[in-house]
């Protein structure tokens, strides 16, 4: 291909990327909103703190992208072996980390220095070796498997984390629990030193990266024997740091480099029998090389297959001479366990394969469809490619980008104490500069003050007075009362109505949901094609923030939280004793508000109305979105209201339906028995 072909062609693709990674504002948002999560998540832990890691931590939401976290426990102190523990610590336990013998570089065992108390998986982890107690990581990181199994979890030991696979109404995600080491490891000094020649970390994250030390993660060197003693060093946050630091280009090509290997997939795991012969952790690896050994300008949209076609040959070349040094400490061959000998010749061929294709390599496999280089090919794709957008049509796109994603991210935010949200609140208002920033706390405010009523809230005593209950009845209200705001937020205050005896209200607030238009996170194509051409007509060009337009249009589940034991609906009660400590039942809107109104009617007992609910809840049983073949508390709660009417035979038919969705935290089974008793 001609220099000006291939640079026309560059500018296409990176457009194409665009619309399957995302623009730079939109990944900017996605970043943005994790990080202010992360925040939010960590002002209630005092024991811990979590680290949002994996594909959708760096800015990524393609499909498949992982939702990992790491847990570092923060009663734990890490020093290197020879340093001094610290006279003021007051830490549960100090860990001596020294390197592992026998194995690669990047690995470590921790002995046992200062022990004042410890929780059980870490106690059940202790291995003595003659006089010296140290901490076993395959112990350590099965027993926290375990917990997760008794505490109701679906979960699997897999590498250093407790994962989880993708289910109908839940995400895979991996979760591991780490360490953290204040001081960079030694292990790593040559990165620290490194002659960079392009100015890749710039100083500033360089620094801040060697001051945040590393982490160690329960997983020993697998191409060894004996792993019992041995812990990774993980750099799970200076990774984070410096795929955040990317410019779009580079993040586009490190994502072009990801559909590659999802696209090969399927190739790989049949020739290799199932074997994660190639990580997205390689192709990491090789981008952040790419990029610390180029100039920035290299980076452009012009050069966008070239960019990737240089990662790619750099891919070859370390297959091919069979060692792939990790980014932080080169001397650990990434490549050791498993691609050598047969593997190695293996996967060079594929490769190779691949890499005569060129461009059309582009074409391979059905991750992205159509795939990426028919969209190249086709001359009517590659024009509407080449079209501006309007203003409207841009402002929709973020638009929906930010509200999906912030009421999609923050839809669980931890029940905090007064103190946390007085804490959280202050900080928030601190750092709130632009409109995003605005919206998040604005969202994040009113949810945390509902929150606190959710969790105080407790139904009338007849130890209390009229005046006590009426003052408090008052005072959770008005704590609720700004998320009644929000389209179907108001679900929350039309439970507490309907707690409270109030079915006038609550009828009226359910109305309003089930009236309205509403736009739905996570709509399917079709039904966001609508919503997004209504969107564009009645709110954009218009004046409208984006705190206006979330009040006015935008509709999210409905979460009642384990830890809030009082504020939920007893009709549900069987659902809520199923949860583990920090479960919660997840019901779409609209399924909610007719439910919550045949009650209501079933209440006041209007009959005639309360069974055009029941009719309109077996019509939304079948809805694209909120339906149940998605969401199987629907089913469940079209069975409730079979129960409630007396028709037995249809509730349970409701409840076997239930089952055939999703059966975790699933009691539809135990409904059947009492009925059939």
């Amino acid at each position: 291909m001609e220099p000006e072909e291939s640079e026309r062609m560059s500018v296409l693709l990176s457009l194409i990327l665009e619309k399957d990674i995302g623009s730079q504002k939109e990944v900017e948002i996605r970043r943005k909103t994790l990080l202010f999560k992360e925040k939010l998540d960590n002002a209630r832990n005092e024991n811990h703190s979590i680290f949002n890691t994996g594909s959708s931590a760096e800015g990524f939401s393609m499909r498949g992208s992982d939702n990992d976290a790491m847990i570092v426990d923060k009663a734990i102190l890490l020093v290197n072996s020879g340093q001094q523990v610290p006279s003021d610590s007051n830490h549960d336990m100090v860990l001596l980390m020294r390197e592992a013998e026998n194995c690669q570089r990047g690995y470590v065992e921790l002995e046992v220095g200062v022990w004042r108390r410890c929780k059980e998986p870490l106690y059940k982890a202790f291995h003595k070796v003659g006089s010296t107690t140290f901490i076993s990581s395959d112990i350590y990181r099965e027993e926290h498997v375990k917990q997760s199994l008794n505490r109701g979890f679906n979960v699997a030991s897999h590498g250093p984390s407790s994962s989880s696979e993708a289910t109908v109404t839940n995400a895979a995600y991996d979760v591991v629990h780490a360490f953290h080491c204040p001081v960079w490891p030694k292990e790593a000094l040559e990165w620290k030193m490194r002659t960079r020649l392009h100015g890749w970390p710039s100083e500033t994250l360089l620094n801040k990266i060697v001051k945040g030390g590393c982490h160690v993660v329960p997983i020993g060197d697998k191409s060894t024997n004996n792993t019992l003693l041995q812990w990774r060093i993980s750099f799970a946050c200076a990774e984070r740091l410096l795929v955040h630091s990317l410019n779009h280009t580079q993040f586009k090509v490190y994502g072009l480099f990801k559909i590659l290997l999802k696209n090969i997939k399927e190739c790989l795991e049949n020739t290799f029998q199932g074997e994660d012969i190639l990580s997205s952790y390689i192709l990491k690896t090789i981008v952040f090389n790419a990029v610390e050994n180029t100039p920035e300008t290299f980076w452009n949209e012009n050069n966008t297959f070239v960019c990737f076609w240089f990662c790619f040959n750099i891919l070859c070349a370390w297959v091919k001479g069979g060692y792939c040094p990790q980014y932080f400490i080169p001397k650990n061959n990434l490549f050791k366990r498993h691609i050598h000998g047969e593997n190695q010749q293996t996967l060079l061929s594929i490769l190779t394969e691949i890499h005569q294709m060129k461009w059309m390599c582009l074409s391979v496999g059905t991750f992205v469809q159509p795939p990426i280089m028919d969209v190249l090919l086709d001359e009517s794709c590659r024009s509407e490619l080449m079209q501006q957008q309007t203003l409207p049509q841009s402002e929709v796109v973020c638009d929906l980008h930010v509200l999906t994603s912030v009421v999609t991210k923050l839809s669980l935010i931890p029940v905090p104490s007064a103190n946390q949200i007085c804490h959280v609140l202050h900080s928030l208002f601190a750092t709130s500069h632009s409109e995003i920033d605005e919206f998040l706390t604005y969202y994040s405010t009113a949810k945390l003050l509902s929150l606190s009523a959710m969790k105080d809230y407790s139904p009338d005593t007849d130890s209390a007075s009229n005046k006590l209950r009426y003052r408090n009845m008052k005072k959770y209200k008005t704590l609720l009362q700004p998320r009644a705001s929000w389209c179907s937020e108001i679900l929350y205050v039309a439970t507490f109505c309907f707690l409270t005896g109030n079915n006038r209200a609550t009828l009226e607030m359910c109305r309003k949901v089930t009236s309205s238009v509403q736009y739905y996170p996570g709509s399917s194509q079709d039904v966001f094609r609508k919503q997004h051409d209504i969107y564009m007509r009645d709110y954009c060009g218009r004046g409208y923030t984006l705190i206006n337009k979330l009040q006015k249009v935008f509709s999210s589940s409905v979460y009642f939280l384990r830890q809030c034991p009082d504020f939920c609906l007893p009709q549900l009660q069987l659902e809520f004793d199923e949860l583990p400590a920090h479960g919660y039942i997840r019901i779409p809107p609209l399924p909610y508000a007719i439910f919550l109104a045949f009650l209501s009617y079933h209440e006041i007992g209007d009959i005639g109305r309360r069974d055009d609910c029941l009719r309109h809840l077996i019509a939304v049983k079948y809805d694209e979105d909120q339906g149940g073949h998605r969401h199987w508390i629907v089913h469940t709660l079209l069975g409730i209201c079979y129960q409630t009417v007396g028709d037995s035979r249809r509730a349970i038919k409701a409840y076997e339906e239930s089952l055939t969705v999703d059966i975790q935290w699933n009691p539809a089974l135990d409904r059947i028995e009492l009925l059939e008793r």
